[in-house]
């Protein structure tokens, strides 16, 4: 399992919190999120930020009716070509559902129907860091946890941005994957994958393009950590598998986070 968190810079401590909940009521529903925040000291005293959250949001869900089945979009299904419920709906393509099912009819009077429901989501997330530099968050919608952490904190979090150039030049100028965009010429943009990848055999010159996802491989700890880190904010260790949260962030302490902007 791959270790992964947003960054955000904090200037004081979070104060450490056992367990803290709050209820908001929107369009009629409670929303309840749920903190917790811990520390522990590493070797060399360094105050390293342990925790969880949780959080209810209001989501809308569109519902298409087929028939007598129903699909929720949030489900990501695929409706592929060939007949549902004996109806010819599709001819020589794959549609999703988000799109509007209603083209897909080809003529027919197969009821076809959409609705919108509001419903609750939990999102769940970790929380690490070192305690006045950074605080890290793994989890869907990041923003949501920083917002959370301010709210109940009252400390402010600064979304990181990283300096990927920068990155790449400390690190040896190789990655074994990275996106490029705003490039000149014919091939604006794109992905790279291999080994030792240097991206100034496709960029013209230093002014030429901009990264936004790189994957350097780091010597630190004794071992190489490869990893990918995106230019807004996202760190992951691709290996060794099951990096531990707390090496992690004393990684991003002593190597990434003076190239956060």
């Amino acid at each position: 399992m791959f270790t992964h968190a947003h960054v955000g810079i904090i200037n004081e401590e979070l104060p450490l919190i056992q367990k803290r909940e709050k209820t908001e009521t929107e369009e009629g529903l409670d929303l309840l999120s749920v903190i917790e925040i811990s520390q522990e000291l590493a070797l060399d005293d360094t105050a390293i930020i342990s925790g969880q959250a949780a959080l209810q949001e209001l989501t809308t869900i569109e519902r298409i009716q087929i028939g007598e089945s129903e699909f929720s979009t949030e489900d990501e299904y695929i409706l592929r070509m060939g007949q549902f419920n004996g109806v010819d709906i599709m001819k020589n393509e794959e549609i999703s559902v988000q799109e509007d099912l209603e083209s897909t009819q080809n003529g027919s009077d197969f009821p076809i129907e959409t609705k919108s429901e509001v419903e609750k989501k939990t999102r769940s997330y970790d929380i690490f860091g070192i305690q006045g530099e950074f605080v890290a968050v793994s989890g869907e919608n990041p923003s949501s946890a920083f917002s959370l952490l301010t709210d109940i904190t009252g400390i402010e979090i600064k979304k990181v941005e990283f300096d990927l150039e920068s990155i790449l030049q400390e690190t040896g100028g190789a990655s074994w994957m990275g996106t490029f965009s705003e490039r000149s010429g014919n091939v604006r943009s794109g992905t790279l994958y291999g080994e030792q990848i240097s991206f100034r055999d496709y960029l013209e010159d230093d002014d030429d393009g901009r990264f936004e996802q790189i994957g350097p491989v780091i010597e630190f700890g004794g071992e190489e950590v490869k990893m990918r880190i995106t230019r807004d904010g996202l760190v992951q260790v691709v290996s060794p598998g099951g990096y531990r949260k707390s090496k992690l962030s004393t990684l991003i302490s002593e190597i990434l986070i003076e190239f956060a902007e």
